[in-house]
């Protein structure tokens, strides 16, 4: 009985352990890389330059 329900406590903590890094995934990605991005505008430049040369091509 006690057995059982340490198992059931433990699947449960291991689910919100999942939602917590699944969380941080969804989130932390696009947070950095958007702080990434904004602390380094030339490169953002460089990108846009190379995408707009490649179109011709495509």
């Amino acid at each position: 009985m006690i057995e059982s329900g340490l198992a059931a406590c433990l699947k449960w903590c291991a689910r919100k352990g999942d939602l917590v890094v699944d969380t941080l995934i969804k989130w932390g990605i696009p947070a950095v890389g958007g702080g990434y991005l904004a602390l380094n505008p030339d490169k953002v430049s460089a990108l846009i330059e190379a995408v707009e040369a490649w179109l011709p091509f495509f």
